[in-house]
């Protein structure tokens, strides 16, 4: 949503800190104060922390939750449950895909007759043969398990646990005004008021933070209780930051849920963090905390991006340029087969990545890739044109060549890319 001089508000201060006097006689409340009386506001990134989790995991994540429902302390804003319906399919074609990448697996076999007589090459061609029988049985277990979550009917394991959950006591969805809604939005994203201003790029526009938000102030209102909110969303609108790092939350919110709940406190802290408080077993912890780390959520109290699809998206990166590079590889470099379309489709994930991440190193890595995707494409090109015109000094040149940009890119590109894509605000 576009910033307009009319929505600038040269006293926003007034409207964002009315009770100035509150400001420095209110005290809040430790988290361990309040942690076993809180209200517990779960994000749209939490819900979707188990898809990376293991069934023990998920089983316990469970328990949580349900002694929260018992003791009345869980609440889930419709917003969230709507996002969650929007982002599952995409973990599940996340699986999907991995899975399917699991039956990519074969023993590189050749013909050496020369090598018939030294020791141990019959002995390696016997363990080939045993080699292509497990991986035959291993493909057919992938098989079985991809057939198992193809038959899945929105009823996969994490599905599961919420549709026993989410009942219409645990989910809010409070009446809101649309435009009403509108008219803040464009306030808050032209004074930087939080929640929501980070977000103005997206389709939403930020809105579905500020609905989040919007309905949290509802919980303060109506319940005059502490509130805990369990997110992953450490961008600037919800945090102040210290060098690139969760520090605070953002005073403007602690002060509104303040005036909102009658002078209760509000805390906003990871899932990790929210399963460590409430006692999970270390293993679990670790777990999730890890699952977090792979998504680029940091797990110090202070979460990463209420959007789930930017961590989505970073992983389509790199898996697009990947599966890109390998369906190359598979045809021998012959673009004509992995044409203009697959790099066409490579060119437009780079720019989106630019857009998505906006980092200096983010695009000079990309950069760099397109610029290694360029070359590998070019020497294909004149490798396959060497191979049709009879020129094999050319053609083992250019092959050597190939083989060194595939190594490049295929085993370091992954790391290069972890290491350098990290959302930042």
């Amino acid at each position: 949503m576009p910033e307009t001089d009319e929505a600038r508000d040269i006293f926003y201060r007034q409207d964002v800190y009315p009770d100035a006097t509150g400001l420095m006689s209110w005290s809040p409340e430790t988290l361990q104060q309040v942690k076993d009386v809180a209200i517990v506001v779960v994000d749209t990134n939490a819900l979707l922390v188990p898809y990376g989790t293991g069934k023990a995991s998920l089983d316990e994540i469970g328990g949580k939750y349900h002694d929260l429902v018992d003791k009345n302390r869980l609440v889930v804003p419709g917003q969230v449950v709507r996002e969650f319906a929007s982002n599952r399919a995409l973990k599940l074609q996340e699986l999907h895909q991995q899975l399917n990448r699991r039956r990519q697996v074969a023993v590189i076999r050749g013909s050496y007759p020369l090598l018939e007589g030294l020791d141990g090459y019959q002995q390696m061609i016997e363990m080939e043969g045993q080699l292509d029988q497990a991986i035959k049985s291993y493909r057919d277990s992938v098989d079985l398990v991809i057939k198992q979550v193809r038959r899945w009917h929105w009823n996969d394991p994490v599905s599961a646990l919420y549709r026993e959950l989410l009942t219409p006591e645990i989910v809010l969805d409070p009446a809101l005004d649309r435009e009403e809604l509108k008219r803040d939005l464009a306030k808050r994203i032209a004074n930087s008021i939080p929640p929501g201003y980070k977000d103005s790029r997206k389709h939403d526009g930020g809105l579905g933070d500020l609905i989040i938000w919007r309905t949290i102030l509802d919980i303060g209102k109506s319940k005059k209780a502490h509130l805990i909110f369990v997110s992953g969303d450490q961008k600037t609108d919800w945090w102040h930051q210290s060098e690139g790092s969760a520090l605070y939350p953002r005073f403007e919110l602690i002060d509104e849920y303040r005036r909102s709940s009658g002078g209760k406190t509000l805390h906003l802290i990871t899932f990790s963090d929210f399963l460590e408080l409430s006692g999970a077993s270390q293993n679990i912890v670790e777990e999730v905390r890890k699952e977090e780390q792979e998504l680029s959520i940091p797990s110090t109290i202070g979460p990463g991006t209420t959007d789930w699809t930017l961590f989505d998206r970073r992983r389509k990166i790199r898996d697009d340029t990947l599966e890109f590079i390998s369906f190359v590889l598979r045809h021998n470099g012959d673009f004509q087969l992995a044409g203009p379309g697959e790099y066409r489709q490579f060119r437009e994930t780079t720019v989106s990545a630019e857009l998505l991440f906006g980092t200096d190193d983010v695009r000079n890595y990309l950069e760099d890739v397109d610029q290694t995707v360029r070359e590998f494409w070019a020497s294909a090109q004149t490798r396959k044109k060497a191979f049709e015109t009879g020129d094999m000094d050319a053609f083992d040149k250019d092959s050597k060549l190939l083989s060194h940009l595939s190594v490049t890119l295929l085993q370091q590109l992954p790391d290069v890319f972890d290491r350098h894509c990290r959302v930042r605000t």
